[in-house]
């Protein structure tokens, strides 16, 4: 019992960036804790006629793989409650990598991707999902 409670006291508050976002394409990321960073997941597709597998990846080899489930988000370091930064991201659509950092305003999340600096890139709004995301197919 008192192991589970110092387990508790020493457990880092859960960050507000974590939980399930949709996407402008309407499509389902989920941030979650990795360790001491963030990570993100696909969720769900958005659209139907969206691609389902990682057609647009450089490596051939995994151009099969699903997108649902697939790990996008990796080494986001939290920057205060309401950010964090040096992440990377990849984007299927493009099948790029790139460096990205988040930032939480209310239901909001701006998710930045970037190659070499910040003002190199662009910004996207993602929006909290209120209630359960629908099945990844």
């Amino acid at each position: 019992m008192i192991a589970f409670l110092l387990f508790l006291l020493g457990s880092p508050a859960p960050s507000p960036l974590a939980g399930q976002w949709i996407t402008p394409d309407k499509s389902v990321v989920w941030v979650y804790p990795c360790g001491e960073q963030l990570c993100m997941q696909i969720a769900a597709i958005g659209r139907p006629n969206d691609p389902r597998e990682d057609i647009r990846n450089p490596d051939a080899s995994l151009r099969n793989r699903a997108l649902c489930g697939l790990t996008i988000g990796t080494a986001f370091v939290p920057d205060g409650s309401d950010a964090a930064k040096n992440g990377k991201i990849y984007d299927p659509a493009s099948g790029k990598t790139y460096s990205a950092q988040m930032q939480l305003r209310g239901d909001t999340l701006f998710l930045r991707g970037y190659v070499g600096i910040s003002l190199l890139g662009r910004t996207e709004s993602w929006h909290r999902l209120a209630g359960a995301a629908p099945a990844c197919h």
